[in-house]
């Protein structure tokens, strides 16, 4: 797969959340999409020293559990987020364990 930024289908997190507020989507059923975008493009891209899928999947579902409610903690509940820190790829071991350490110390992070 090559990405050519002017025709990719790119995930839009905004244009997703009235679909959670009226219940025909879930933060859960959109990280999964994501997921699957990440793993297609991986090995091209490699752009993720560690993803936290299981915290990342919790914080979905707590997430869409809200929405589910009525009780979303505003417009970018539900979101997911990385991480970008700067460096040379299996160089620079300081930007690894600094990855390694928000994936694993942040809740819910992927």
């Amino acid at each position: 797969m090559t990405y050519d930024p002017d025709s990719a289908d790119l995930l839009n997190f905004a244009a997703a959340v009235p679909a959670f507020a009226d219940g025909s989507d879930t933060p859960r059923a959109w990280l999964e999409r994501c997921i699957e975008t990440i793993e297609a493009r991986a090995p091209e891209v490699k752009a993720f020293v560690t993803l936290n899928l299981d915290g990342a999947r919790k914080a979905a579902d707590a997430s869409s559990e809200r929405y589910k409610t009525g009780r979303a903690l505003g417009p970018v509940d539900g979101i997911p987020l990385g991480v970008q820190a700067m460096g040379f790829y299996r160089t620079d071991y300081d930007l690894v364990a600094l990855a390694r350490w928000l994936g694993g110390t942040t809740p819910g992070a992927a």
